[in-house]
């Protein structure tokens, strides 16, 4: 039940802060179009955490395994490549912050959100085109 509650809790506790941090300017009253965007993001992410938390329900209930040794070789591989590509983000991040005037909680968010995001998409690409070892 530990790996089930876990995720549901970090997604949501996450979510909760992140929403506070966002919503808790005092420079405008009025959220900004970009903060709107990051909610957005963070409540997708939410309800696919929400769905795969409940798909581990069902599972569990059906007596199915929870990993095996394909599944764990596809999210070593994505964790792979979405580290090298957050890398290369985090890079990126940095020179546009130098030569912007972006505030740094947003060059953050976007970061943390992009890595996310990266590791999302590598592991739906890795799982949809096959395995090559």
């Amino acid at each position: 039940m530990r790996k089930i509650f876990l995720p549901i809790f970090i997604i949501t506790f996450s979510l909760v802060i992140s929403g506070i941090t966002l919503f808790q300017s005092k420079q405008s009253i009025e959220p900004s179009f970009l903060e709107y965007v990051f909610v957005g993001i963070l409540i997708i992410f939410f309800v696919l955490g929400l769905y795969f938390s409940l798909e581990r329900i069902q599972n569990k209930k059906n007596v199915f395994a929870e990993e095996d040794e394909l599944f764990r070789k596809i999210s070593e591989k994505a964790s792979s490549v979405s580290y090298y590509f957050s890398l290369l983000l985090w890079v990126i991040l940095i020179c546009v912050q130098n030569n912007t005037y972006l505030d740094i909680k947003w060059i953050f968010l976007i970061g943390i959100i992009g890595m996310a995001s990266m590791y999302v998409f590598s592991w739906l690409i890795i799982k949809s085109l096959g395995f090559e070892e």
